[in-house]
């Protein structure tokens, strides 16, 4: 999925599920989010937490080395990162743990394992964490942190929905054909334009092996599209799958444990949000001022909703600001706040799940 259903889909559920403006806001920039964060491989900070340093599972903490902390990407925003994604350990830490995640740590590391959309107790991995996650939310006295994992959390449910029967390594399960695509915005036709979106992004990246839907472009991620394709360019065999009832299901999934996480606040009934939803999930993403664009869409639907999203922000509000010039020649500006570490504590506590103590 893309941010049509990371964060305007989540920002809208969440609102709708009785969540105030700005936890419905912790939890879809942190969606998001997922997508854009790929940070230095190394860093330098001056406060980072104990319960990192002497941990037995995390592999955050670096001893020793040109820095102490090792964070944990979970996105890639630009044709260089997506090249890294041709290594084997990009494949395993990266792309399947965060965006074709397995169903449970028994599948974890197995290219040819295609992704199945995920349900609530569906005794999943990814269910797991987001059930641990309403007690956390209800019980715990930093309830900006629990919101920021179950944004995290939804961010790979939901995206288990899109990239259903992809996998996230270099697979001849990936190898995919599409066929012809409509969009349900106009009705009409777009298999040309689906094609030569496909045949931008090869122009741009080269000729990448089948990793994830790359052979298939966006077209999995699109909210507006019907597409029909086939496995292997065998044509006999094809599949037509409806994005927007698809992303429409997902969302249903979503609102449910929003719904949950809030326990008794009042909320929108499913079938009239449902309705509206859908008008937001049929536009079509423009390639300049997307989030200008999406926000405009969006705010006309929900009026007393407000839409705002920048990745860049969230990564300057990840410094801790020094409280003295003291601290400021102290600390150099490599000083982080909670919700950095919180943030990659959650990242590095999938990939522990997915394969065990210090994954990487």
């Amino acid at each position: 999925m893309n941010i049509n259903f990371h964060y305007f889909t989540i920002k809208t559920l969440a609102c709708a599920a009785g969540f105030s403006e700005t936890e419905a806001q912790q939890i879809a920039k942190y969606s998001q989010f997922v997508d854009d964060y790929n940070p230095s491989p190394i860093m330098t900070c001056t406060n980072i937490p104990e319960k990192i340093i002497t941990s037995d599972s995390l592999d955050l903490y670096v001893r020793s080395g040109v820095g102490n902390f090792r964070p944990v990407a979970t996105g890639f925003t630009n044709a260089f990162e997506y090249a890294g994604l041709l290594l084997r350990r990009d494949q395993q830490l990266i792309l399947s743990p965060f965006h074709f995640v397995p169903f449970d740590e028994t599948q974890a590391g197995i290219p040819e394992n295609r992704v199945v959309p995920l349900t609530f107790n569906d005794n999943s991995l990814v269910d797991k964490f987001l059930h641990k996650e309403i007690l956390s939310f209800h019980d715990t006295k930093s309830p900006n942190i629990s919101l920021m994992r179950i944004g995290m959390l939804l961010h790979i449910f939901a995206d288990t929905h899109a990239h259903q029967f992809f996998t996230g390594f270099i697979s001849q399960a990936n190898r995919v054909n599409i066929i012809k695509a409509k969009s349900n915005v106009t009705n009409k036709d777009c298999t040309s334009k689906v094609r030569e979106d496909i045949r931008l992004i090869k122009s741009t990246m080269g000729n990448l092996p089948p990793i994830g839907h790359v052979q298939a472009g966006h077209n999995p991620d699109l909210s507006d599209i019907v597409f029909t394709f086939s496995y292997n360019q065998n044509t006999e065999d094809n599949h037509t799958r409806d994005n927007t009832a698809i992303f429409l299901n997902a969302a249903s999934h979503v609102y449910s444990y929003l719904k949950k996480c809030k326990k008794n606040a009042e909320s929108i009934p499913w079938e009239d949000l449902a309705l509206i939803l859908r008008q937001g999930l049929l536009i079509e993403i423009p390639r300049r001022n997307r989030n200008i664009v999406l926000a405009r869409h969006w705010g006309q639907l929900f009026p007393n909703y407000k839409y705002e999203y920048n990745s860049n922000a969230i990564v300057r509000d990840f410094r801790e600001l020094p409280s003295s010039i003291g601290r400021f020649l102290q600390n150099a500006l490599s000083a982080y706040t909670d919700e950095f570490y919180e943030y990659n504590i959650m990242a590095n506590e999938i990939l522990v799940a997915l394969y065990g103590p210090r994954p990487r």
